[in-house]
C-alpha cells in the first residue's frame, strides 16, 4: 500500500463515489477504480460496499480511514521539513473559534514565533464542533475551542477565562427585551446555541429569527445596522464598544462564564513545533 493508493481510498471515503474523487484528485474514473480494487485485493478485505448511487465504507473501510489522515498528513510534514534542501521548517495546522482569533490566538503565536521561529502556522476558523472534529481526524494540529473539554483521544489545556455577553444597538432595553430580537450567529447550532435556548427558556420567549454569518466583522456589523443583537465573548467586543459602536448587555451569573483552552491529539510523541506551541498555552495560562 504506497501513499497514492491511500490517497484515491481517502478521496473516495469523502467523497462517497468513484466520479466525484476522480474529479476532486484530477484522475480519470476508470484508473481510480483499478487501483481501489487492487488495494482491497491487497489487504484481503472489501473496503466500500458498491451502491447503485455510490459507495460506502465497510466496517474494514472505516478502521483504514482511521489511519489515512495521520499517515498522509506525517508523510506530508516529513517532506516539507526536509525538502529542497533548505532550513527545516515545521508546519502547524491550527484553528480557532472565530470570536477568539484576535483576542486569544494572536498573542500565542506572537510569543510562539519568538520562542520557536522555525514553526510555521497556518490558521482556519470554525465552530466548536467542526475544530474538535478536524482534530480527532488530525487534519488540525490543534485548536483554540471553548472548553472545558473531556474526551479520552484529546488533550486539553486551560487557556483563558471569558465572558459571555450580549451586544446590541440599542442600550435602553433590558435583556428581556433584546432577546426578542433577530439573533445573529456564525451558524445554528454554534457555540453559544445551548445558552441562548436556555436563557429564551427562563424568560419565556418565543425563538427569534436567526441569521447566519460566516465572520466576526459581519456580525457586528449587523448589530450596529440593528439587524439583530448577538452573544459574544467579551474580550471579543472590546475595540467595538470602546468605539461607541455597540453597547454590552450582562447576563444572568449563570450564564456568564466562559472558556478558553488549546486542544491536542492525546499521545506521547509531538513534533518539536506542537511542543512549543503548548509549551505557550501553558505560560500564557499562567500568566
Amino acid at each position: 500500500m504506497d501513499a497514492t493508493a491511500l490517497k484515491m481510498f481517502r478521496a473516495v471515503a469523502r467523497e462517497g463515489s468513484i466520479g466525484r474523487a476522480a474529479e476532486k484528485l484530477n484522475y480519470v474514473p476508470s484508473n481510480l477504480s483499478v487501483r481501489i480494487k487492487q488495494l482491497e485485493k491487497e489487504l484481503q478485505v472489501e473496503l466500500f460496499e458498491r451502491l447503485p448511487r455510490g459507495m460506502r465504507l465497510t466496517e474494514a473501510g472505516h478502521h483504514l480511514l482511521a489511519y489515512a489522515d495521520p499517515i498522509l498528513n506525517l508523510m506530508q510534514e516529513a517532506e516539507e521539513a526536509t525538502g529542497s534542501g533548505k532550513q527545516p521548517v515545521e508546519k502547524l495546522r491550527l484553528g480557532t473559534v472565530e470570536a477568539a482569533a484576535s483576542s486569544a490566538l494572536t498573542p500565542l503565536l506572537a510569543t510562539l514565533r519568538a520562542r520557536y521561529p522555525e514553526a510555521r502556522p497556518s490558521v482556519v476558523t470554525g465552530v466548536n464542533h467542526e475544530l474538535i472534529d478536524k482534530v480527532v481526524r488530525q487534519e488540525l494540529h490543534g485548536a483554540i475551542v471553548y472548553g472545558p473539554l473531556a474526551q479520552p483521544e484529546l488533550e486539553y489545556r486551560k487557556l483563558a477565562d471569558d465572558e459571555l455577553v450580549l451586544a446590541s444597538a440599542d442600550a435602553s432595553v433590558g435583556l428581556a427585551e433584546q432577546l426578542k430580537k433577530p439573533l445573529l450567529f456564525f451558524e445554528v447550532g454554534c457555540s453559544h446555541q445551548a445558552t441562548v435556548d436556555s436563557l429564551l427558556e427562563q424568560y419565556g420567549i418565543r425563538y427569534p429569527a436567526i441569521t447566519e454569518f460566516g465572520a466576526l466583522d459581519t456580525i457586528l456589523r449587523g448589530v450596529t445596522a440593528e439587524l439583530g443583537v448577538t452573544l459574544l465573548p467579551r474580550s471579543s467586543l472590546e475595540e467595538a464598544e470602546q468605539q461607541g459602536n455597540l453597547a454590552i448587555v450582562e447576563l444572568p451569573e449563570s450564564y456568564r462564564t466562559l472558556e478558553l483552552g488549546f486542544i491536542t491529539v492525546a499521545r506521547p510523541e509531538r513534533s518539536a513545533a506542537l511542543q512549543a506551541m503548548l509549551d505557550t498555552v501553558q505560560e500564557l495560562s499562567e500568566a
